[in-house]
């Protein structure tokens, strides 16, 4: 009796040692098929990733991409996936690793297609392409500082670098040469248009391509009028015209400023008050005109030291051709739609009512 159980437990434990090894064979089997399928599917969209086999080309897109200066491959990878120009962004930063491309890329303006290979898209971003423009307006009657915020605020300068070159750059101009002034002695020139600026262009080549401006349109003109102010002179009157007037009365306002000056009298202009202060008022009080500086043409005889804008064509015309008449005042109407001219303090006091 014992020993015919003994004999079945005996058999028990065998067929349970054999069913262990089946399955763990078998389970082990399944692991191994299961691991070189997810393998086998990760090279395949890898491959087909990496050559391009992701869309019907029925349904391929151009694309357009701009690649910022300095960007490094997780930023041109990530870029790229944005974009769907890639599906996996690490696959692509392996291969072009792999690949050593990378430190090949250009940055700029880059059109893919949607179906391309890797090595098309590689081979698109190692092209030079067009470098992207800003577009920047530069008003009539900026300041310095104006234009400096404007810059920045395109994102295509640095404020630290703009304020370096204004005052230390080397500019090879005439009316440079002959400014003798240690501060804003860039006040007043740098030319207001529109320009096409490059994403990386320098701080130096912005403000050079003001000044070229500048010197293309007004130095013709003063040379031709026979003026007997000199060019800085001009480039002063036409500042502080340019913010005292409305575009139709410029030449009236120009021939106020020119017969105080023939007088010997204050230009009185509150525009310069506000310049020394460094602020815009609607209305100047009797403490900001006894303001202490080279600008405040209230206190100063003669023109301020320098330019307190950076004045348009019409005003540089104005300035070099005033009106002829007898005016020595002016003042806003009270609508301040237009400005009312006279030749007199009590005509002056009268319309100032």
């Amino acid at each position: 009796m014992n020993k015919n159980i003994s004999k079945n437990k005996q058999k028990w434990n065998n067929f349970v040692f054999w069913l262990k090894k089946f399955f763990f064979k078998e389970l082990k089997n399944v692991t191994i098929i299961t691991l070189i399928s997810i393998f086998l599917l990760f090279f395949l969209g890898f491959t087909l990733d990496i050559y391009g086999y992701r869309q019907n080309n029925k349904n391929s897109l151009n694309i357009k991409v701009s690649i910022p200066k300095d960007s490094s491959i997780n930023k041109i990878s990530s870029i790229l996936k944005e974009n769907k120009v890639i599906k996996c962004k690490n696959v692509f930063k392996i291969f072009s690793q792999m690949m050593k491309n990378y430190s090949n890329f250009k940055y700029g303006n880059h059109t893919f297609n949607s179906n391309m290979s890797y090595y098309e898209i590689f081979e698109e971003l190692k092209k030079i392409p067009e470098i992207p423009k800003v577009i920047v307006v530069i008003p009539e009657g900026f300041n310095l500082d104006e234009i400096i915020k404007r810059l920045c605020e395109k994102k295509i300068a640095c404020k630290e670098k703009l304020l370096d070159e204004l005052k230390n750059g080397e500019f090879d101009y005439p009316f440079i040469k002959k400014n003798n002034r240690k501060e804003k002695k860039l006040e007043g020139y740098l030319f207001p248009a529109t320009y096409e600026i490059l994403e990386d262009e320098s701080e130096h080549t912005i403000i050079n391509k003001m000044l070229k401006k500048f010197s293309q349109v007004v130095p013709p003109i003063y040379e031709k009028s026979g003026s007997e102010y000199s060019l800085d002179e001009i480039v002063i009157i036409a500042s502080i015209i340019e913010k005292e007037s409305f575009p139709n009365d410029m030449r009236n306002v120009s021939s106020v400023f020119h017969n105080r000056l023939k007088q010997g009298m204050n230009l009185g202009s509150c525009a310069t008050v506000m310049y020394a202060l460094g602020t815009k008022k609607e209305n100047l009080n009797v403490k900001d005109t006894k303001i202490c500086s080279p600008y405040n043409t209230y206190l100063k005889k003669g023109l301020p030291i320098g330019p307190i804008s950076c004045p348009g064509l019409k005003a540089i015309e104005a300035a070099l051709q005033p009106e002829n008449t007898d005016y020595f005042y002016f003042v806003k109407s009270k609508d301040g739609l237009n400005h009312i001219f006279n030749k007199n303090f009590n005509e002056h006091l009268n319309a100032s009512r």
